[in-house]
């Protein structure tokens, strides 16, 4: 009886936290869910913390003389300009933030799954610290896979959590990668305030 027990209370905890993880999901995956369904483009939208490999030697690559791409620059210019629209100050943008940003789409771009836990760079926080960049706020990240930049940055700013993100007043810095391949881009946004 003891056991039977134990074994019952074993089981409604797994249930509340698979409870708790599926409530925490659902705004998550129906906001995906629809605007994946309207546009045609695949988002996502996550909080976690679990590193699946070791990020060292992420600045093996960056230089003084590293730049935005053009998509980077157009998605830049979308940004600013919507967030002028809602009297907010434009973002500064952070080379070495975007540098990271495009580390992290071009990761999803080899693994070919758009996700916020990467297999190598781990969640953003896990990224940014490893990096050692850090601020009073920074970790968020916005994550969009679509045929081009103006749908993604559309499909971005549809999405309540991700618009929150983009228009955050308290967010100065933008970090922005975007990686191209045959079926369109793949895009990280990090934020950070310092």
């Amino acid at each position: 009886m003891v056991k039977l027990k134990r074994y019952w209370k074993a089981g409604l905890v797994i249930l509340t936290v698979l409870s708790f993880s599926f409530a925490l999901q659902a705004p998550s995956q129906a906001t995906t869910a629809a605007t994946a369904q309207q546009t045609g483009v695949a988002i996502g939208w996550s909080a976690g913390y679990q590193a699946g490999g070791n990020p060292a030697g992420i600045w093996a690559g960056y230089s003084a003389g590293y730049t935005l791409n053009a998509d980077e620059r157009q998605l830049l210019g979308l940004i600013n300009q919507e967030r002028v629209a809602n009297h907010l100050p434009v973002f500064t943008v952070s080379l070495r933030l975007s540098y990271l940003a495009r580390l992290r789409a071009q990761e999803m771009d080899d693994i070919q799954i758009l996700t916020h836990f990467l297999p190598v760079y781990g969640t953003p926080p896990q990224m940014e610290e490893a990096a050692g960049l850090t601020g009073k706020l920074y970790g968020a990240e916005n994550i969009v896979r679509a045929p081009d930049v103006a749908s993604g940055n559309q499909a971005l700013f549809n999405s309540p959590p991700h618009r929150a993100n983009l228009l955050d007043p308290r967010e100065t810095e933008i970090g922005l990668g975007v990686v191209r391949d045959h079926n369109g881009i793949w895009v990280s946004e990090l934020f950070m305030a310092d």
